[in-house]
């Protein structure tokens, strides 16, 4: 049994056969969700920095994380910049769902490729440098590859006509 085809199309068993879904439906989708919870977890790390620092109590460590001179930015927390990043990406998210903007998939792809490696370098400082996890810091993270990744996939056909265009001026 066949899941995806080659045009990118999913498809899901029905009553009569086989429903095709677009597959990049079900990707815009998940990064409208990945923004959103992105967001709620930043806001929630913003509000444990700015109310007690206490972290998280799931998984020991996060008082160390949360508590270091790398959860910081110019005195901004960096989850403060991470809820406005997503908040940000989710309305773009929202606006490509809704009116089917081509652009705002490309923007969302731009804006992640620097989110993505500020948090792979953070997730680096978690593990060699710190040496101790948070657990809502890493949920920030996946949920930002979801994004990246995500918004490569949506865009890459885009992103290919875009840059071949570019070199006929």
């Amino acid at each position: 049994m066949k899941l995806f085809n080659s045009d990118d199309t999913w498809l899901r068993p029905g009553k009569v056969g086989f429903a095709r879904i677009p597959m990049q439906k079900i990707v815009k989708s998940l990064i409208a969700g990945a923004s959103f919870i992105g967001f709620l977890d930043s806001v929630y790390l913003t509000q444990q920095h700015f109310v007690n620092n206490q972290g998280c109590s799931i998984v020991g460590g996060c008082d160390k994380v949360t508590g270091s001179v790398y959860a910081t930015l110019g005195g901004l927390p960096i989850a403060l910049l991470g809820a406005i990043f997503y908040f940000i990406i989710f309305a773009l998210a929202v606006d490509y769902l809704i009116n089917n903007r081509k652009k705002m998939i490309k923007n969302i792809f731009y804006l992640s490729i620097p989110a993505f490696l500020f948090s792979l370098w953070l997730v680096y400082l978690q593990l060699f440098t710190l040496e101790a996890v948070c657990f809502y810091c890493m949920i920030s993270a996946s949920m930002i590859t979801i994004i990246f990744l995500g918004s490569w996939f949506v865009s890459r056909d885009k992103l290919k006509y875009s840059l071949s265009n570019e070199k006929n001026f």
